[in-house]
């Protein structure tokens, strides 16, 4: 038998993933958490981003770590691509467009999906900026079971709560260091 230690509770890493339908507004959140910035034209992901929180959430500054965040791509023929970056992921964010009731959908989906991996996950309603256009209640969104944002990259406005909770809710379920997995060689 083999035994190796897990990992530490504080490594130096925290891996999130984003994922969602396309055209979701993944990317904009991630540049507007990660470089305050906002493009009113954005070119669609293909297979992933990686992004640096640049150790501005409460839980990199607590625990000296750094927050990586994989954007991955929402389009359904990226699909198989975009699982390589679930494994090993610590926690998820889950988006959908509040103006696109076939986005909530795909997200349920992702959940369904994403529940495999035993890690927290966050669901985001973006373009909360398009109000009147609104296709999903936050009733709808809370039947998903998973804790809830609406948030606007467009105007910056709670943009930051959805990665400071995950951070929180992933350091919090990542192992401690004196569990060790064992596995029989």
């Amino acid at each position: 038998m083999f035994c190796r230690p897990k990992l530490p509770r504080h490594p130096t890493r925290l891996h999130l993933t984003v994922v969602g339908g396309p055209c979701t507004g993944k990317s904009q959140l991630v540049m507007r958490y990660t470089e305050d910035k906002f493009y009113d034209v954005y070119a669609s992901t293909i297979g992933a981003e990686l992004a640096l929180d640049g150790g501005i959430s409460p839980t990199s500054i607590r625990t000296h770590q750094s927050v990586y965040i994989w954007d991955t791509a929402g389009r359904e023929k990226e699909k198989d691509t975009v699982r390589r970056y679930l494994v090993g992921a610590h926690g998820f964010l889950v988006v959908f467009d509040i103006t696109d009731r076939a986005s909530l959908d795909h997200a349920r989906a992702w959940i369904d999906e994403l529940r495999a991996f035993h890690v927290p996950m966050v669901l985001v309603g973006t373009k909360a900026d398009l109000a009147e256009q609104r296709q999903v209640t936050s009733e709808m969104a809370r039947d998903c079971g998973l804790p809830y944002f609406e948030v606007s990259a467009k105007q910056k406005k709670n943009v930051r709560a959805p990665f400071f909770l995950l951070s929180d809710l992933a350091e919090a379920a990542r192992p401690h260091e004196s569990t060790q997995r064992c596995s029989i060689l």
